[in-house]
């Protein structure tokens, strides 16, 4: 008889883990933001887009499981012309003007960032807006348009050193090679924090430009639910705080 209960037992367990396996739904999370600390290192799954995707899946109770990936922006760009549903951590409607309101849902923002203007503690420099920086040197990553900043160094006023990466940026500051740098604040203290550098940079009190990070979900109802609900959590998550904590936020 007890043999008989162990094996009604058994098949019942495998019957509903079956079922939670079978109903689990497979969610991109795609980023463009592969930087620290948003991805660290992709392949070992490192970073904070991996940690949030993880919180998120064990957030549904087996409904989705977000599968992190890292993709350049004209490629995210095409996934989100697809039909399939993506959430796509990170990112602001400021920087999807073309997207159709009827294809996006923009949550509200969970995180607050900024372009910060940093220069060496030793020579601080104050941010008043462009004209505040003519005749000085701007460290930034090429490619990347400074709103106020490119009139002015095309103008002749300020000068403008591309470099490959955030990173570079900050070191050009620091070995006194740019007056200033611009860089997501969300970076800047990543890379002062895990490099030892607390005293080496000044912020700018005024940022080149604040905003909020969202999620942009699409073409699923019951998901963008979801991921509205965990953005009032992720504010006042102790565990997610204590996550970013950890990479210097």
């Amino acid at each position: 008889m007890a043999d008989k209960r162990q094996f009604w037992f058994l098949w019942i367990y495998i019957f509903w883990s079956a079922q939670a396996w079978a109903e689990e739904q497979i969610i991109d999370f795609p980023t463009y933001h592969d930087v620290p600390p948003f991805v660290v290192d992709a392949d070992a799954g490192i970073g904070l887009t991996h940690e949030l995707a993880a919180m998120l899946s064990r957030h549904s109770d087996g409904r989705y499981l977000f599968k992190p990936t890292v993709v350049p922006r004209k490629r995210l760009d095409l996934m989100l012309d697809q039909e399939m549903p993506l959430v796509v951590p990170w990112v602001n409607p400021q920087w999807f003007p073309n997207m159709p309101r009827e294809v996006a849902f923009w949550t509200g923002g969970f995180m607050t960032d900024n372009n910060a203007i940093l220069s060496p503690a030793t020579l601080p420099v104050e941010y008043e807006g462009p004209v505040s920086l003519a005749g000085k040197s701007v460290a930034s990553v090429l490619g990347h348009r400074l709103v106020g900043i490119d009139v002015m160094v095309s103008g002749g006023k300020i000068e403008r050193l591309d470099v490959s990466s955030f990173w570079s940026a900050m070191k050009m500051v620091a070995v006194g090679r740019a007056n200033v740098a611009i860089v997501p604040m969300s970076v800047a203290k990543y890379y002062i924090v895990r490099r030892d550098l607390a005293g080496v940079y000044h912020f700018s009190i005024k940022p080149h430009s604040a905003y909020r990070r969202h999620f942009l979900v699409t073409r699923d109802e019951a998901l963008k639910i979801f991921i509205q609900e965990q953005v009032a959590r992720l504010r006042e998550d102790p565990v997610w705080k204590s996550i970013m904590a950890g990479y210097g936020l």
